[in-house]
């Protein structure tokens, strides 16, 4: 719609321009050729009275050459052909006068005089003096065709012995106006005989630079010369050029009326686009405050706003229910409706209006809100007391939000006593659920270890009833077996021991150890399996010892257990020359126990995520193998950690505060 009225509106707005476009340079056009035509008639009216001078002038010539030939006595023919180049001297476009005399009929004309720079061609005097004698009165005054587009003047005088003197005046027409005579060298003229056929002067306008507009009418005049002896018709016109009608002003002032008229089409859409916005703020405005009044009807809190003065002016259906208030307490003033008070400091009253006064901003109600209904039951409340301001800043009233929470909160609490009973049952639940399952997954890592210590054992013991049977003499070789299953059996009971302490949740003994030794032992117990493997073991320990503090059996698992997941990874990647290194250096107060192996690493994925309780890699695993060895090198002070070799691989790295009193 609004689109469709725009398209209308610059339609609009573009017919009108073209209209007053097309208006106002049709008047400047026009007013600019009445103009032009008022100067050209001023301009032909002065060549008029310029050409019609000069006809005299020749009327005046022959009079006065008229009036010597009628002197007495007779002035001589030297005398008048002196006089007559005096005038051909004043009046350039005169060529030659003559004069020719005839006795009578019978004899033939006779030159008398003549002047005119040779040679002059004229016209035949037989023909003159027919021309002066073929039916024209004597004094006529006739003009005859001459060579060259030039004409001659003849008349006839009759003497006192009555013969006849022919007197002639050979005229250029070209030279009876010269350029700088003319009112404008834009006019062009001719002059015609009298029956319009002869054409005795043409002049043709001078050239422009402004190219001459052919579709518009030139002014042209036509003038009956009034000159009884040369009644010549002079024609006089004149072109318009580009330049003359300003069409560039035209443009100029075309270009400004679009202009203005667009301001106008814009500043009409503007005020169109206002009139819109306007009906549609408006509208939404509405829409607001019925959305507004609905939702301030629908809230479940009670919600009262007044003015200035404390003089109720909305409270809606909650407000009305929880206050118990009636239906006419609109104007009726705030103090007057509501009773509130603080039960903490003696049930002294609370107001709204003066708390904004006093504080003129948003605030929560004072805790142990009471609210006395009209039967005398207190109600305690809780809500948010806000101000209204103006423009200005200043407060104009106020809004009071508030709701019952005596039953509210005697279910908050007892639902809060049930969470945190709950609460309690799912976490000692959780603790004996993570312990079992650390037990399970400890158990199933230590029955293989117990396995290596109990084979051995069986071997030993086996070996010494061999001794005992086959070879009694051989007391020390059977004193070497019995210690060795002596040594086993007490490692396996310390593993059950620390099995045992660790399901019931007993601390370690802290003692000195040599974190070397215990490697080795942890590699001692694998040898067999790490052999049928045919993974290469290097050990770079460090040459001193490496005595650190907690439980040897505790870490020595920790390592069995990185070394035994190191040599399955081997396995499942087939990877050619399998190595696991161990190595040991001091750095500061901490010892740092490194395990690598050549295989193909951790991925980047399960890196993050590798010591996570119950994330693992193998179908068979429950994920809490490196959890739980984390667990054990952070109780005894250090880190473990796991990233991938530079050159392929994973690497384990355990960190371990040393023994100050033993690494000395």
């Amino acid at each position: 719609m609004i689109k469709t009225t725009r398209l209308r509106l610059y339609f609009l707005a573009l017919a009108a321009w073209l209209l007053l476009g097309m208006t106002a340079g049709g008047l400047m056009l026009t007013a600019q050729y009445l103009q032009i035509s008022d100067r050209f008639d001023q301009d032909s009216r002065m060549l008029t009275r310029l050409v019609t001078q000069r006809l005299e002038q020749h009327d005046a010539i022959l009079a006065a050459i008229a009036a010597m030939q009628n002197m007495a006595p007779t002035p001589s023919s030297f005398e008048l052909t002196r006089f007559a180049e005096q005038i051909r001297v004043r009046y350039p476009h005169v060529e030659g006068i003559g004069s020719w005399q005839r006795l009578n009929l019978k004899r033939p004309v006779q030159t008398v005089w003549r002047t005119g720079a040779p040679p002059i061609d004229w016209p035949v005097p037989r023909d003159m003096l027919e021309a002066a004698l073929g039916g024209h009165a004597i004094g006529e005054l006739v003009v005859v065709a001459a060579p060259e587009e030039r004409f001659t003047l003849v008349t006839q005088e009759k003497t006192y012995d009555d013969s006849s003197v022919i007197t002639a005046l050979l005229v250029d027409p070209e030279k009876m106006i010269r350029g700088d005579e003319l009112p404008s060298r834009l006019l062009g003229f001719r002059l015609l005989s009298t029956d319009g056929k002869h054409a005795l002067l043409q002049h043709e306008p001078g050239a422009s630079p402004s190219p001459v507009i052919s579709w518009l009418t030139p002014p042209r005049v036509s003038f009956l010369l009034n000159i009884t002896s040369q009644p010549f018709l002079l024609e006089v016109w004149r072109p318009i050029h580009f330049r003359e009608m300003m069409l560039d002003r035209i443009a100029v002032v075309i270009i400004l009326l679009g202009i203005f008229i667009f301001i106008l089409a814009r500043m009409q859409e503007q005020r169109h686009d206002a009139r819109i916005m306007a009906k549609r703020h408006t509208s939404q405005l509405a829409r607001e405050r019925m959305r507004a009044s609905a939702t301030v009807e629908a809230t479940a809190d009670a919600l009262v706003t007044f003015d200035r003065h404390g003089r109720i002016t909305l409270a809606n259906p909650a407000a009305r229910t929880l206050g118990q208030l009636s239906e006419q307490i609109i104007g009726r003033n705030i103090r007057q409706v509501l009773h509130f008070s603080v039960d903490g400091v003696q049930g002294v009253p609370f107001h709204p209006v003066d708390a904004l006064k006093q504080n003129p901003t948003a605030q929560e109600l004072p805790d142990d809100m009471l609210l006395t209904l009209p039967d005398g039951d207190q109600s305690m409340i809780e809500g948010v007391l806000s101000p209204l301001v103006d423009d200005a800043g200043r407060m104009n009233g106020g809004v009071l939000a508030f709701r019952d929470i005596g039953s509210f909160k005697r279910r908050t609490l007892e639902a809060l006593q049930g969470a945190e009973r709950q609460l309690r049952e799912n976490e000692a639940l959780l603790a004996r659920v993570t312990q079992e399952s650390s037990l399970a997954e400890m158990a199933s890592g230590i029955a293989h270890e117990l396995n290596q210590p109990l084979t051995a054992i069986l071997s030993r013991t086996q070996a010494a009833l061999h001794l005992l049977r086959e070879a009694p003499e051989e007391k020390e070789s059977l004193g070497v077996t019995l210690e060795a299953t002596v040594k086993h059996a007490k490692r396996a009971g310390d593993i059950v021991k620390r099995l045992k302490s660790l399901a019931m949740r007993q601390c370690f003994d802290e003692e000195p150890f040599d974190l070397n030794q215990a490697c080795r032992h942890a590699l001692a117990l694998m040898n067999e399996d790490l052999e049928m493997s045919g993974i290469e073991i290097v050990e770079d320990l460090m040459a001193s010892r490496a005595i650190i503090c907690g439980d040897a059996i505790q870490v020595e698992q920790v390592v069995l257990n990185i070394v035994r997941n190191a040599m399955e990874a081997l396995q499942r990647a087939n990877t050619p020359s399998p190595v696991i290194r161990l190595t040991s250096v001091q750095e500061g107060d901490f010892i740092k126990l490194t395990i690598k192996d050549n295989g193909k690493g951790i991925s980047d994925e399960h890196l993050p995520k590798l010591f996570d309780p119950f994330f693992t890699t193998r179908k068979d695993g429950m994920g809490l193998g490196l959890a739980i060895c984390q667990n054990i090198i952070s109780a005894h002070g250090g880190n473990l950690t796991a990233a991938n070799n530079p050159d392929g691989g994973a690497c384990f790295t355990i960190t371990l505060p040393g023994s100050e009193e033993h690494n000395t």
